[in-house]
């Protein structure tokens, strides 16, 4: 967190004092499921739109730093139209470093990490064939209940991503891919079975952005 808070003083600093910072939106779509062993667990599509900013380090080397909305989660499919999936919404605040390269149209991968915050889920599922699908919101579990399980809503992971930049006059337009490496589980159980495995959070980010200078 320490290393967000400070990214992120330092694009401020940057954007007071030099004319290359750049800033603006971003939108998409994600694709998600969880660390955990299932034979049924599919890819569950999801959004991701926020804010980003960048300031280079060297002509090559640029320093980017994000607040997002995004959805993760999983989905699993029974057949017959049986179906279980959670949504989870997270405040996430990634950190990154951008390698480019190329002249007019430029090319990049980045690499870096984040953190996060879970900030509310959904629950969808059909338990028999033919019947309503049940929609409700996921109630946190805040401390160990009778099962000794609770929710952890803190998330830290790793990113990587390829991207490309087309000049648009002064501005440029950004398609970014990225994969979202979660590195903390969504449980937390006071006492692991034998052979658990945790629920972290993995997911794919396909954007759209734009970057004005300031």
């Amino acid at each position: 967190m320490r290393l967000l808070i400070t990214s992120l003083l330092i694009l401020s600093i940057s954007a007071i004092t030099h004319s290359q910072v750049r800033i603006g939106p971003k939108a998409g779509l994600t694709l998600s499921q969880q660390s955990f062993d299932s034979d049924y667990q599919v890819l569950k599509s999801g959004t991701e739109f926020g804010a980003m900013g960048n300031v280079p380090l060297t002509t090559q080397i640029y320093l980017q730093a994000e607040l997002l909305m995004t959805t993760k989660g999983y989905k699993e499919e029974f057949g017959d139209d049986i179906f279980d999936q959670l949504t989870s919404t997270y405040l996430q605040l990634p950190v990154l470093l951008q390698y480019r390269f190329g002249n007019k149209i430029e090319y990049y991968g980045v690499l870096g990490v984040y953190a996060g915050r879970w900030t509310k889920g959904k629950y969808r599922s059909r338990i028999e064939a033919e019947t309503k699908i049940i929609e409700e919101d996921y109630v946190f579990t805040s401390s160990y209940n009778n099962e000794g399980f609770k929710d952890s809503r803190q998330e830290i992971g790793a990113i990587a991503g390829l991207g490309l930049i087309y000049p648009l006059s002064i501005n440029h337009l950004i398609l970014d891919v990225r994969y979202n490496y979660g590195l903390t589980d969504t449980y937390d159980l006071e006492t692991k079975p034998e052979g658990y495995k945790k629920h972290a959070n993995r997911s794919i980010a396909i954007t759209l952005g734009i970057l004005f200078y300031l």
